[in-house]
């Protein structure tokens, strides 16, 4: 089973490198939350792990408590996923 972690703006600046290197496999990065709301640390986190070469999958924090608003928070979702990776995994 691989080892993975998740990191937000919650962790602060996270060193990418040390990360790979302690033998972690994967890093889940909170792309957003929300109503289109970005995490503030998303773009730098996002673009250190395409620099270390890290496989990387997002999750969304979903506060959608309808429908419709779920269906757009996942759209948000993908948008996000999709400034930088034409496939990765998504959790919601």
């Amino acid at each position: 089973m691989e080892k993975g972690i998740d990191i937000s703006v919650h962790n602060g600046i996270v060193n990418i490198a040390k990360v790979k290197n302690e033998g972690y496999g994967r890093i889940f990065v909170r792309a957003g939350y929300g109503k289109d709301n970005d995490d503030q640390r998303y773009a730098a986190n996002a673009e250190a792990c395409l620099r270390h070469a890290v496989p990387t999958g997002i999750y969304w924090f979903s506060y959608g408590y309808t429908e419709a608003m779920a269906a757009a928070e996942g759209r948000y979702a993908v948008a996000a996923a999709k400034r930088y990776w034409n496939r990765c995994p998504i959790a919601f």
